[in-house]
């Protein structure tokens, strides 16, 4: 019986998130993807020109820390205080100038000479082989 109820206990009862370490977050040089809210932990960021990282204004909580990881396309901001730690993921969108720009070719397709012939001919063969085999049959010896 008590087996049972500590089973039910540890999987039954709701777990509370306090997520509410950042009180306030505003991004500087960029346009973000929604109003901040500290129970959202994933964003989208569209930087300014010329911005390779991103530039924020936030509140913490009283003994809170933040730590900033870059990585590559995104940021990530870890808060914590105490045992408690939450993690905010920024995907960052940079500028559309900054990315390369590819060029189409406009030169002629090449084709190679008697590739029609080829294939008409080869198609011609595979044509006349089923046409052997399914209507005039095989020879029974």
């Amino acid at each position: 019986m008590f087996k049972r109820l500590l089973f039910f206990i540890v999987l039954f009862i709701p777990i509370v998130v306090n997520a509410s370490l950042i009180k306030d977050l505003k991004v500087l040089n960029g346009v973000i993807s929604r109003e901040f809210q500290s129970t959202n932990n994933y964003y989208s960021v569209d930087l300014n020109d010329g911005s390779d990282e991103l530039e924020l204004d936030y509140e913490l909580e009283d003994g809170a820390t933040l730590d900033i990881n870059l990585d590559n396309d995104k940021e990530i901001l870890t808060v914590s205080k105490d045992n408690m730690h939450e993690d905010y993921v920024f995907y960052l969108n940079k500028s559309v100038e900054e990315l390369p720009v590819f060029q189409e070719n406009e030169e002629e397709d090449r084709q190679i000479p008697h590739l029609k012939i080829i294939v008409f001919l080869g198609g011609l063969a595979v044509i006349l082989m089923l046409f052997k085999l399914i209507v005039l049959g095989r020879k029974k010896d």
